[in-house]
């Protein structure tokens, strides 16, 4: 019955294209073949022909009803979006800004699906949805940066599971290009920053590259800077900087100082931005407690070692602290 229906609105499309006869749109019996058609369709297999059809379908018979036809323009529009997300047909012209909304959720809900679900969409129909969409949505849509940043979420679900670097390269690709088309006061561009900063700082524990440390300590920056003082983020940010700053310093053969100096200094932050009992204090102590010793063993001031000595008491009754809490956790769950 499907197939047959799909046939059939095929061909009073095609009497619209090639002939203006637009009859057959609006005959009461095609109507029935579309609603029968559209009863069809499942979204966990997507038909992208009937899909397609149906959209034309639907758009041809709008055009011929005016301003009577608003329903089916928006059917039209809902089709139409399914399409783009699970398949390359060409779209009508003019109506790619109504439909990027209803597609991007709809890719949404693929990945809330892939992240949440028994039995999730395939990775790579997933990545594929949200590659179309970047593909049409050029600087001019608001939604690019949103888009940018969703396809490396979907990016990194799919290297979660295979481990190809191509699609942690391609993850960051996408998201830089998210913070750069994210206006300065986009209130999700500190997101996109601290996204950043941490799809980086993954491809960095598997390839050493210099330019991903000092890139990782610039995106940081940055998110400090544009972080409200109320996010919750500063505290995460504020502790991963100064690692990346005593990172760059230790790989650094000219060994300067500065980064040293930012370290303890961002470090110190952390550490008083951390109350006690934040389950991260222990870790930020330690931080700090190593870069200290550091700086005591290159300039060799009593002042600093001392300072530093202190400091790795602290660090290791933190770390006490934080693994009797720990054991109390094990036997009481």
């Amino acid at each position: 019955m499907g197939t047959n229906s799909r046939v059939l609105l095929a061909g009073a499309v095609e009497s619209v294209i090639t002939e203006r006869d637009y009859s057959l749109v609006l005959d009461p019996e095609m109507a029935e073949h579309a609603r029968r058609l559209a009863g069809s369709l499942r979204d966990d297999r997507p038909d992208v022909e009937s899909l397609f059809t149906l959209a034309q379908f639907m758009w041809h018979r709008f055009r011929a009803l005016g301003p009577k036809g608003r329903g089916e323009r928006d059917i039209a529009f809902q089709l139409f979006a399914r399409c783009l997300i699970h398949g390359d047909k060409p779209l009508p012209r003019g109506i790619m800004r109504d439909i990027v909304p209803i597609s991007i959720d709809l890719a949404i809900d693929l990945l809330r699906q892939s992240a949440e679900a028994r039995k999730p969409p395939p990775a790579d129909k997933v990545v594929d949805a949200w590659r179309r969409l970047e593909s049409v949505t050029s600087d001019e849509y608001a939604e690019r940066a949103l888009v940018l940043a969703n396809l490396r979420i979907a990016l990194l679900l799919r290297y979660g599971t295979t481990l190809d670097m191509a699609d942690l390269d391609e993850a960051i690709s996408a998201i830089r290009q998210a913070v750069a088309a994210a206006a300065d006061d986009d209130p999700d561009r500190p997101r996109y920053l601290v996204y950043l900063g941490e799809t980086l700082l993954m491809r960095s524990k598997h390839r050493e590259a210099p330019s991903d440390v000092s890139e990782i300590i610039d995106v940081w920056r940055e998110a400090l800077r544009v972080l409200p003082e109320d996010s919750p983020d500063r505290l995460t940010v504020l502790g991963r900087l100064g690692v990346a700053l005593l990172m760059r310093f230790t790989n650094d053969e000219t060994e300067t100082g500065a980064d040293l100096d930012e370290a303890i200094a961002i470090l110190r932050q952390a550490v008083q931005a951390a109350p006690a009992g934040h389950p991260d204090r222990d870790k930020y102590v330690s931080n700090l407690a190593t870069a200290l010793e550091i700086r005591a063993d290159m300039t060799e001031d009593p002042a600093h070692r001392e300072e530093a000595r202190a400091m790795q008491q602290e660090a290791a009754e933190a770390a006490r602290l934080q693994s009797r809490k720990h054991r109390f956790w094990r036997r009481t769950t």
